[in-house]
């Protein structure tokens, strides 16, 4: 936390002195939303778009930001509608990107939306196979939905494309979970 705090207050002197330098603003909010300070954060990425309106990063983190804030109590559907906007305008610049379209899965998954959701995780996957977060989300609705043949789908492709990531084992165990709901024992 003093770390931060440190990064915190030379970012702040940096903006102080070169209020239009995007690299601080952009940092800025990354370190604000790691600490959960999504409010800050908010701010930063908004600032960092209007430095540098033609990418698509600051706009990408704004909505992450704000697809986090909606599980604070009150903010669900205020934070989700700020999230579509953001990606809204992140499509409106670049229509293949495929971490919109899985962000866009992600804040209608909060709304429920569930098919709206799946579609978009769907279209993510569609434009980069190789996006394990998206084909994770998608496991994770497929699940809810106990869509139990589908997740498991996506689950083992998944861990054929990350064999080595650090969530492996959680996977694989969701992978056996879904499993043995698939086929549940036979009695006799």
């Amino acid at each position: 936390m003093l770390f931060r705090s440190r990064a915190v207050q030379r970012l702040e002197a940096i903006i102080q002195i070169a209020p239009d330098f995007y690299g601080a603003h952009a940092r800025l909010g990354l370190i604000f939303q790691q600490e959960g300070c999504f409010g800050d954060a908010e701010a930063e990425y908004i600032k960092a778009s209007e430095l540098s309106p033609r990418s698509v990063q600051p706009l990408i983190n704004l909505a992450s930001a704000q697809i986090r804030s909606a599980d604070l109590p009150g903010q669900r559907e205020a934070s989700i509608n700020r999230a579509l906007a953001s990606l809204s305008k992140v499509l409106d610049l670049r229509p293949t990107s495929a971490i919109a379209h899985c962000l866009t899965g992600a804040a209608k998954y909060k709304l429920e939306a569930y098919e709206e959701a799946r579609a978009s995780y769907e279209h993510a996957l569609d434009i980069d196979g190789g996006l394990g977060v998206a084909r994770l989300m998608l496991a994770n609705l497929l699940l809810h939905q106990e869509k139990w043949s589908d997740a498991i789908e996506h689950l083992k492709m998944y861990l054929n494309d990350n064999p080595w990531a650090p969530n492996a084992s959680i996977v694989r165990e969701m992978l056996a979970g879904a499993e043995k709901k698939l086929s549940p024992p036979h009695r006799g």
